[in-house]
């Protein structure tokens, strides 16, 4: 931030939307955030990528673990301000796509915890996420090398036997 809004925003130099807590923000930790990253030894807590739709997914906001919800099949998904009594994670409210729900009485939308929801739960994949990396050798498209807008090199035309400019 430039002129961020509260004096603990950017610890360290460093700041995501997760790291934020201001209380209005609707990407901070405060609404995205869901349970403590399962991870041995991170700190971190896993929060719902809200730009990850149509194949939601959960990243933690320190390390690399990722947890994807659902594959396909929910069409919308919130984190809700009621927690969980058994593992102190919040609930998540999922809106699952006609057709496509995996729980077996067939509803459409369920409200539950997807650390101990059995129908949540099953739904769960978790994966380490790749990180980004800068790519090193020749880039394309603009920038050095070869690129639009140098024009056609000519081979070795005598100007004396050509009709330009006639």
């Amino acid at each position: 931030y430039n002129n961020p809004p509260f004096e603990d925003a950017g610890f360290g130099g460093k700041s995501s939307c997760w790291d934020c807590t201001h209380p209005t923000c609707r990407h901070g930790y405060n609404q995205v955030g869901v349970l403590s990253c399962p991870e041995q030894g991170c700190s971190g807590t896993m929060c719902l990528d809200v730009t990850s739709k149509p194949k939601w997914k959960l990243d933690c906001s320190h390390c690399m673990f990722q947890i994807k919800l659902f594959q396909d099949q929910a069409k919308e998904m919130k984190v809700l301000q009621e927690w969980c009594e058994e593992c102190e994670g919040r609930k998540l409210f999922v809106s699952f796509r006609e057709g496509k729900t995996p729980l077996k009485d067939g509803s459409l939308e369920r409200t539950a915890c997807i650390a101990c929801d059995e129908a949540f739960n099953s739904q769960v994949v978790s994966t380490i996420g790749r990180a980004q990396f800068k790519r090193s050798g020749p880039s394309k498209g603009k920038g050095k090398g070869k690129g639009k807008g140098k024009g056609k090199k000519q081979k070795n035309v005598d100007p004396k036997m050509t009709f330009d400019g006639f």
